[in-house]
């Protein structure tokens, strides 16, 4: 799901896009797609981008639901679009990132870092922020590009596989980057959670983590969901350790969301 100021906006597996209003749940508008999304719906200002697993792309009005642009890429698209007032980024499973003109889909640019050897079945979405695309890849690379045409700005490795066995190898970004004030909060599955400075690269901390859900930072706190269900509060500003719950053992949790005073 995705909100906007008046709607949040749902996308099933029936193909179905649906518009309920924020305070009633009252239907605005349903529409039918012919796709069924594997991604997204991502949402800014008028438009809403969902994408499929078989490399459909697809903007509407958010307004009224209504069909504004519909596309393809030759590969499986599982990480949520990401959208600005001009682009539309999209992260295939094949190592590729795209970007499309968010007015009339228009191809802008592509961007190839490769496929990983072995990888979950699921995929972080691209973050744009600074006139950069951050982008996590499934081999634990983390990759900033230039927005406006794609070329690659820096690179770093956040992840080494370890152990011998393929299973111990899978190192992915499948989690989200978070950025706020120039800083890319990154976390890897059997890897860490790492503070990067965007415009350098250089490290601020680090904490030994296995991660495949997702971050939320809230003021000066970032909240993590790890592989064991446990869930971390840590000092986004130097990686200590507030609390840890652990009471979800094996519960296969979420990422978090604040709810005034409580991590949901």
């Amino acid at each position: 799901k995705a909100t906007t100021d008046e709607f949040i906006i749902i996308a099933d597996d029936q193909s179905n896009v649906i518009a309920l209003h924020r305070d009633t749940a009252e239907i605005k508008w349903r529409i039918n797609t012919g796709i069924v999304p594997a991604s997204g719906p991502t949402v800014n200002q008028d438009r809403i981008i969902i994408a499929s697993a078989s490399g459909d792309i697809l903007a509407l009005n958010a307004t009224d639901g209504t069909e504004v642009w519909r596309t393809h890429v030759a590969a499986e698209i599982l990480a949520d679009p990401a959208i600005d007032q001009n682009m539309t980024i999209i992260k295939t499973m094949d190592g590729k990132v795209y970007a499309f003109d968010s007015k009339n889909g228009e191809q802008l640019w592509q961007y190839h870092h490769g496929p990983a050897r072995i990888s979950l079945r699921a995929s972080s979405a691209p973050v744009i922020a600074d006139n950069v695309v951050v982008v996590g890849f499934e081999d634990g690379k983390l990759d900033v590009l230039n927005l406006t045409n794609g070329q690659l700005v820096s690179q770093r490795t956040i992840a080494f596989p370890q152990g011998i066995s393929l299973v111990d190898q899978v190192v992915g970004i499948v989690a989200t980057p978070v950025v706020q004030q120039g800083i890319i909060y990154v976390a890897t599955y059997q890897g860490r959670v790492s503070a990067i400075e965007l415009a350098t690269g250089e490290d601020i901390w680090q904490q030994e983590m296995s991660v495949y859900t997702g971050m939320t930072l809230d003021g000066n706190v970032l909240y993590v969901s790890d592989a064991n269900s446990h869930v971390w509060a840590i000092d986004k500003n130097d990686g200590q350790v507030l609390w840890r719950q652990t009471q979800l053992n094996a519960r296969s949790i979420t990422a978090s969301v604040i709810l005034d005073d409580f991590v949901v």
